[in-house]
């Protein structure tokens, strides 16, 4: 089964503090992603600091039209004719992150407020754990505002075999065949001897 916590915001006395709370107990899990589905609030510019880029949220609108708590019918009240979802990273603002990926539902002049909405919740049951899929294999690139999907998964590279220096012994150890063969490629820089904890 999957891990369970609960901490009550009226346990704390500040939005801050409840935020804190949280955010140790995600670290504490040794969570690297933090994914919000209904998550109703704002959170504190610390925690978003603290797992900048690591925090993704999804949104029943096509943002940035119609932010806040009523997607669908701020969509219905404005008389848009398509409506959908936002997957997007967490900044300080309301949801007003980066978009990563986004679905479109057709909005039907028989639409209510209940029959869009559902509708643009089966298409946030699909996208969202794809999404979370390409973050998890490393597919998801921001430069900005800008995101973009990797076709593939990156190449995990020693950096050291990319001419970078070595966090631990400072060598740069340059291997001219290695950077040509990976010209073009998507890659991940890592260091060997800290993955193997020899750091």
């Amino acid at each position: 089964g999957v891990a369970a916590l609960v901490i009550e915001r009226k346990s704390y006395r500040s939005r801050v503090a409840h935020d804190l709370a949280i955010a140790d107990a995600i670290d504490a899990a040794g969570a690297h992603w933090i994914a919000l589905a209904g998550y109703m609030r704002l959170l504190s510019a610390g925690f978003v600091e603290r797992f900048r880029d690591r925090i993704v949220n999804i949104h029943p609108s096509l943002l940035p039209s119609f932010p806040g708590t009523d997607g669908a019918g701020d969509a219905l009240r404005y008389g848009v004719k398509v409506s959908g979802c936002t997957v997007h990273f967490v900044d300080e603002g309301l949801d007003s992150g980066p978009i990563i990926a986004q679905r479109v539902v057709p909005v039907f002049p028989s639409d209510d407020r209940a029959s869009l909405a559902a509708r643009i919740l089966v298409e946030e049951h699909a996208l969202f754990p794809e999404v979370l899929a390409w973050l998890v294999q490393g597919r998801v690139q921001r430069d900005g505002r800008v995101v973009r999907v990797l076709e593939t998964a990156p190449i995990a590279v020693s950096a050291c075999l990319m001419g970078e220096a070595c966090r631990w012994d400072g060598a740069t150890k340059r291997h001219e065949g290695v950077i040509q063969g990976l010209e073009g490629s998507a890659t991940l820089r890592f260091c060997p001897e800290e993955e193997a904890g020899l750091g």
